[in-house]
This record gives structure tokens, C-alpha cells and sequence, in this order.
């Protein structure tokens, strides 16, 4: 069976999906990478000298999830972009 018109017309409307989802997760783990790295930046200027409280011991680790959270994004992005995930499925 040989490829078609349409076969490479649906090839090049999954590549261009595969693309643009790379995208959407790049852009989800710079935010979240940001958005932990602000959440640490809060917990430790705002803790006083005695130690931090319980409060701010949660936004710490609040922080180190959403960063470990993007890096496992980021991951997932440059997977995706290089097609190393077959994602066929979403």
C-alpha cells in the first residue's frame, strides 16, 4: 500500500500537534519552575531568625514540588518535541 495524499497531509497535522504540545509543556514548566522559585524566594526572606514556622516548612516544600514539577515538564516537552513519547493517544 502506498502513502498518499492524505496520509501525508495526516502526518503533517500529527507533527505539527506533536510541536504545539511540546509548546504548551515547555511553557507549563517555565511557569511552574517560576512559580516555585517565588514560593521559596517568600519562605526564606520571610522567615524570621528563631526558624521558620510550620506555615512557611509547607510553602517550602510547596516550592521544591512545583520546581521538581516543571523539571519533569521540561522533560516531558523536549520528549515529546524529539518523539521519543508516541503520542498517539492525546
Amino acid at each position: 500500500m502506498e502513502p498518499t495524499n492524505d496520509d501525508a497531509a495526516i502526518a503533517e497535522f500529527h507533527n505539527a500537534a506533536r510541536k504545539r504540545k511540546a509548546v504548551i509543556f515547555a511553557v507549563a514548566a517555565v511557569l511552574t519552575i517560576l512559580a516555585g522559585a517565588a514560593a521559596l524566594l517568600v519562605a526564606f526572606t520571610a522567615t524570621p531568625e528563631a526558624g521558620p514556622a510550620r506555615g512557611e516548612i509547607r510553602v517550602i516544600l510547596l516550592g521544591g514540588a512545583m520546581i521538581v514539577a516543571g523539571i519533569a515538564s521540561a522533560i516531558t516537552s523536549y520528549k515529546i518535541a524529539t518523539g521519543k513519547i508516541l503520542d498517539l493517544d492525546s
